[in-house]
């Protein structure tokens, strides 16, 4: 039932905008970090872009979603390119793109899923910037993970020992995105 509530409220963009911005403060040290690694003019893929909020980084950004309602408010809002695809499985070529990101996903995927979309990732760019969840331990952020639909939260070297199978780590980091959660900020190459 709870599950169900959560689906509904979270399929809709304009809530999760709403929350994430709440939550992540408007999503400013993602933003940051992301705009010193990654250049203006660089071809971007941003896997599971959602609402395509980070689509300022690129002015050659793509993002995919498997939520329709996503796609369909980043279509309206965001002057680039978005489709429905399914991450394990890109209708890319190879080495279509400079940097794949991946923001605030590997959390919604099982160990078995995100290493197929890993390999995907290495497959179509030459880069891969991840960001995602790393537990806080104070009651409030435990709450909030237990509302997250994404039930794979990892430390930075199980996300770490994850990516290593499809790329060469050339940074790690853990960096605080608000005062309610923590995110691994890591940059990696193809193998």
């Amino acid at each position: 039932m709870l599950t169900k509530i959560k689906d509904t409220l979270f399929d809709n963009p304009y809530l999760f905008r709403i929350t994430r911005t709440i939550l992540e403060a408007g999503n400013t040290k993602q933003l940051t970090l992301l705009r010193q690694h990654i250049k203006p003019t660089e071809k971007v893929l941003d896997i599971g872009c959602g609402t395509g909020d980070f689509s300022v980084i690129s002015e050659s950004y793509q993002g995919i979603d498997l939520t329709p309602s996503f796609i369909a408010y980043a279509r309206k809002t965001y002057d680039k390119k978005f489709d429905v695809m399914d991450a394990t499985h890109l209708s890319f070529q190879d080495k279509s793109f400079t940097t794949t990101m991946l923001l605030s996903m590997l959390h919604h995927f099982p160990d078995h899923l995100i290493t197929k979309v890993l390999a995907e990732a290495a497959r179509v760019s030459t880069k891969l910037i991840v960001v995602d969840l790393i537990q806080k331990k104070n009651p409030l952020s435990k709450l909030l993970y237990k509302l997250d639909r994404g039930k794979n939260i990892r430390t930075l070297e199980e996300q770490q020992k994850l990516i290593s199978q499809s790329f060469i780590i050339t940074h790690a980091s853990v960096f605080n995105a608000s005062l309610l959660y923590s995110h691994s900020f890591i940059i990696a190459i193809p193998k």
